[in-house]
C-alpha cells in the first residue's frame, strides 16, 4: 500500500506561506561560523552549548506532542541518536548556530540531519520528510523545516531535475535507474508508476533504502514493476544481460561524485542503452549552498562531490566524452532559479 493517496507535490500547498529566505545570512553566515571557529582553538564547541541546544531540541518536541507518553518516547530516540547529531555540531559549529536558531524547532530537522547523505535526505525537497522514529509523513508548512525545503537551491534543484526526467522516463518502456534514493524523489514527485506499460530496473548498493523503500512501495517491488538490485553500477556495466536493453537510462544526483572518472561513467551508462535510447544525468554547480551542506550539514560521503564552478565547463566537458564515445549531447538545460545545477539529455 502506498503511503498517501492524496497529492504528493505540497510546495503549492504552502505558497502563500513562502518568506525567501537571505541567502547571504542562511548560508553564508553560518558557513563563516564553521571557518571561523575551527581556526581559533578557543571558539571551538562546548559541551554547555550542544547541551543547551539539545534542551531546546526537547522541549520543542515536548511543546508540539500530542500527549506524554509520545513525548517520552520521542524523547529516547533523540537521546539515542544525539551522539551522532553532537558529534556533527563538535565538527561543523556553524550547524551549532543553526540548530540553536531553526533546526531545534522544528520535527522534521533532526531526523534530515541522521539521515544524511543517504538518498533519503533528498525527500524534503518534495515536502516529505522522516519522523523520529523513521516514518515518511508529509512536512507540515507551518514546520521550519518546511521553508528551508522550499527556499533551499539544492532542494530546488533536485525538484527542477525530477521534473525534467519525468518528462523522458513517462515514454519509457524499459528504464534503468542508478541511484535507489531516485525512486521515492519520482513517487513524491508526482510520478505514477504503471507495472503494465513500464519496466525499471535499479542499481544501489545502499541497504539502508530498503526500509523506506518498503513503507512507501510494500514489500514486493515487482508489483510496481521494478527489479531492485542492493549493488553498485559497475555491476550494471559489467553484466552483458543489460547492454543495450534500456531505451532510458537515469542517472540523477550521481555524476558529480564521479568527475575523475566521468567517461567511464557514461560509457557504461551508454552500453546499457539500446539505439536510439536516452541517456540523462545532472552535474552540480558551484553555489553557496553546496557549500553550506559541507560546512553546516556535515554533508560528506566517501567519495567527495566536485561541484563544477560553470555551466561552460560543464557543458565543455561533457561534450568532449560525448565526442570520443561517439554520442550525441541532444541539449543541456540549467536549473533557472539559482542556476545550482545543469542538466544533459545524450541519445545513443
Amino acid at each position: 500500500m502506498m503511503i498517501m493517496d492524496a497529492k504528493r507535490s505540497g510546495w503549492e500547498a504552502g505558497s502563500a506561506r513562502n518568506i525567501p529566505l537571505s541567502k547571504e545570512y542562511h548560508y553564508q553566515a553560518y558557513v563563516m561560523e564553521t571557518l571561523k571557529r575551527r581556526a581559533l582553538p578557543w571558539r571551538r564547541v562546548s559541551e554547555g552549548e550542544v547541551e543547551h541546544i539539545h534542551q531546546v531540541l526537547l522541549q520543542h518536541f515536548a511543546a508540539t506532542a500530542e500527549n506524554d507518553a509520545q513525548f517520552v518516547q520521542e524523547r529516547c530516540q533523540i537521546d539515542k541518536t544525539w551522539p551522532t547529531v553532537k558529534k556533527y555540531m563538535r565538527e561543523c559549529p556553524g550547524l551549532t548556530r543553526f540548530m540553536l536558531e531553526v533546526g531545534a524547532h522544528s520535527r522534521f530537522f533532526y531526523p534530515f540531519l541522521l539521515d544524511i547523505p543517504r538518498g533519503t535526505a533528498m525527500l524534503p525537497a518534495f515536502f516529505y520528510g522522516r519522523d523520529i522514529f523513521g516514518k515518511i509523513v508529509p512536512i507540515p508548512s507551518s514546520d521550519p523545516m518546511y521553508q528551508f525545503c522550499l527556499n533551499d537551491p539544492v532542494f530546488k534543484s533536485v525538484r527542477f531535475r525530477n521534473e525534467y526526467e519525468q518528462k523522458y522516463l513517462m515514454s519509457a518502456i524499459m528504464a534503468a535507474i542508478l541511484a535507489g534514493g531516485l525512486l521515492p524523489q519520482l513517487w513524491y514527485g508526482g510520478y505514477d508508476l504503471d507495472p503494465g506499460y513500464q519496466k525499471i530496473t535499479v542499481y544501489d548498493p545502499d541497504v539502508g533504502l530498503q526500509e523506506p523503500l518498503s513503507q512507501i512501495f510494500g514489500d514486493d517491488l515487482s508489483k510496481h514493476g521494478i527489479t531492485y538490485h542492493f549493488s553498485g553500477f559497475g555491476e550494471a556495466f559489467a553484466d552483458e544481460s543489460q547492454w543495450g536493453k534500456y531505451d532510458f537510462v537515469s542517472a540523477m544526483g550521481l555524476a558529480s561524485y564521479h568527475m575523475k572518472d566521468l567517461d567511464s561513467l557514461l560509457r557504461g551508462k551508454i552500453r546499457m542503452l539500446a539505439p536510439g535510447g536516452i541517456l540523462i544525468f545532472d552535474l552540480q554547480l558551484m553555489v553557496l549552498a553546496l557549500i553550506f551542506d559541507k560546512f553546516v550539514l556535515h554533508w560528506e560521503t566517501d567519495s567527495p562531490m566536485k561541484p563544477v564552478k560553470s555551466v561552460a565547463k560543464a557543458v565543455d566537458y561533457v561534450s568532449s566524452i560525448c565526442r570520443d564515445l561517439g554520442v550525441t549531447l541532444e541539449e543541456y538545460v540549467i536549473e533557472p532559479e539559482d542556476k545550482a545545477g545543469v542538466v544533459f539529455r545524450i541519445s545513443k
